[in-house]
């Protein structure tokens, strides 16, 4: 969205993995205000852009649409005590896997279990 000419400061900011976000605002206040919003959506980003990115990553599906599809359903990111789940999917010695992953540390001992796709 673009500035309005009413808008006096601007933040810019480049997560991680390349997006980018912009915040206008028009008095130190609105900045606040907002910044604290884009702290509260961060899980939501990081969730956003991780399912991206495992998406992009993985090959082409043969057959009827599967849960291996949800990121791009109509079903909403599950979440758990920790935040919106992150999708993550790829293939291991029994094939092809996808599961909605926890966003705490794998070093966090109250990381909640995956859930997994069939």
């Amino acid at each position: 969205m673009p500035a309005s000419p009413d808008d006096r400061l601007q933040c810019n900011f480049k997560t991680p993995a390349g997006t980018l976000i912009n915040i206008y605002a028009k008095d130190a206040a609105e900045l606040s205000a907002l910044l604290e919003d884009l702290e509260g959506a961060s899980p939501q980003i990081t969730a956003v852009e991780e399912m991206f990115r495992a998406t992009a990553a993985a090959a082409p599906v043969a057959g009827p649409p599967s849960k291996q599809a949800a990121p791009f359903g109509d079903s909403a990111v599950p979440s758990c005590n920790h935040g919106a789940r992150v999708f993550k999917s790829g293939t291991g010695k029994k094939g092809p896997w996808s599961a909605w992953m926890c966003p705490a540390q794998r070093e966090d001992p109250s990381r909640c279990e995956p859930i997994w796709n069939d």
